[in-house]
């Protein structure tokens, strides 16, 4: 192994355990600032730069200017964690440093949105989506809208559990944007707290996800994986809290222009997944 000792500076709460040391790891794709890892199990772990939303199961380093993970590691190259240590052949990431990100409870109880509170919600994400629509033209997402409520009896039903087959792995890029739906619109269902329906609701689409994820790709199918155990991103933890916490119209709207930021569509996808949810679970909000 070369030098460079690369500083972790926040870990996942989903890595907050050390794996036992000497357990291999290898590089399943590069990106110029993003390195995805995989154990044998098939379990994930990506490497991220500091600026980065945190993850459960990411890593936040302070990588040095001009870094390039396609020119710092080879395709399937070897990584093994060893006493606190993420090791390669020629850098390493030092953890013992690092803190540890664990998403926040919301301050304000579950389950206390009325009816009013989350159609204004609604109008200003849908707002957002709006805007993202018009400034982007991206035609995709109106095909993935009609895979999401094809057979729904009016614009606010819950999502048709047979809709998610024909949504996992559907569209183009790392995560292809009908994962991105799914993964915002499980994001939402919790917005109202643990109502019977919508508890059984979200059960029944991530059975069905589990049953066709072999469609999708495996970074995608390990991001369902964790929406359907409750597992998301800072920022989506950042825009749901907000959420349940009541927070003003201009505060919502940041948090969703943060989500927007994934990738070339995939932000766009979730938060337009998470807006369905919204408008779906607005009938089991109390008046």
């Amino acid at each position: 192994m070369s030098g460079i000792t690369l500083q972790v500076c926040s870990t996942g709460y989903l890595l907050a355990a050390n794996p036992p040391s000497g357990t291999g790891w290898r590089v399943h794709s590069r990106f110029a600032r993003v390195l995805n890892l995989v154990d044998e199990h098939g379990a994930l772990c990506t490497l991220l730069p500091a600026d980065a939303p945190n993850q459960p199961t990411a890593l936040l380093l302070h990588l040095p200017e001009g870094w390039d993970w396609r020119t710092q590691c080879n395709p399937a190259e070897g990584v093994r964690w060893q006493a606190g240590r993420l090791i390669a052949r020629h850098w390493q990431c030092q953890l013992t440093a690092a803190s540890l990100w664990q998403p926040r409870q919301p301050r304000q109880p579950q389950g206390r949105a009325d009816t009013r509170r989350c159609q204004l919600e609604q109008a200003v994400l849908s707002a957002v989506v709006q805007q993202a629509i018009t400034t982007r033209a991206p035609q995709y997402l109106g095909q993935v809208m009609e895979r999401a409520t094809a057979g729904a009896n009016h614009r606010q039903a819950l999502l048709p559990v047979l809709n998610a087959h024909a949504l996992v792995g559907y569209g183009q890029g790392l995560t292809p944007d009908g994962d991105d739906y799914l993964v915002g619109y499980l994001a939402a269902l919790q917005r109202v707290g643990p109502l019977p329906v919508v508890t059984a609701h979200a059960a029944a689409i991530g059975q069905q996800i589990r049953r066709c994820l072999s469609n999708t790709n495996q970074i995608s199918a390990h991001y369902l994986r964790l929406a359907i155990a409750g597992h998301f991103s800072e920022s989506i933890h950042q825009l749901r809290s907000a959420l349940i916490e009541c927070a003003p119209p201009d505060e919502l709207a940041g948090h969703a222009e943060h989500i927007l930021q994934y990738g070339a569509t995939s932000g766009l996808s979730t938060l337009a997944g998470f807006l369905h949810g919204l408008r779906a679970i607005t009938p089991y909000c109390p008046d």
